[in-house]
């Protein structure tokens, strides 16, 4: 896992990689890690699906801004948006940026924000006839 990670490390990843983005921000500004949309950290990343809007969770964040946010090029961009990736397949990006930069030696993700489980709840649905595998993290979203 890197110590100190900036946003323009995660560009640099996206351009390497080829993925084509549009980035909108300050690209010299620092990221404290990642958590979900629903339980978001302050200074982290966080992703919105293509498969949802962000319209309907922007009452979540009245009073917080996001430090980096990848969304789906449609996506329209919102005040409390400090730094956005506009990308396809967002959710995939995110999960790729994760196993790049918070992955330790064993494949563990490091710096995990943790949920609360109320809201993962309110969140979320597992069916009770799911079989989960041996060393499997759940998390909300």
């Amino acid at each position: 896992m890197y110590k100190n990670l900036y946003i323009e490390d995660i560009i640099d990843f996206l351009d390497n990689k080829g993925y084509e983005f549009v980035f909108h921000g300050e690209k010299k500004e620092e990221i404290n890690g990642f958590s979900t949309l629903f339980n978001y950290q302050e200074n982290t990343i966080t992703f919105i699906s293509s498969l949802n809007e962000f319209s309907d969770y922007i009452h979540l964040f009245e009073d917080k801004k996001i430090k980096l946010i990848i969304t789906d090029p449609s996506e329209k961009k919102y005040d409390c948006f400090s730094n956005v990736i506009q990308i396809n397949y967002p959710k995939k990006v995110f999960f790729s940026i994760l196993d790049h930069f918070f992955n330790n030696e064993s494949g563990q993700i490091n710096n995990f924000i943790t949920f609360d489980r109320e809201e993962y709840l309110k969140n979320s649905y597992i069916s009770s006839d799911a079989v989960i595998g041996k060393n499997v993290k759940i998390g909300a979203g």
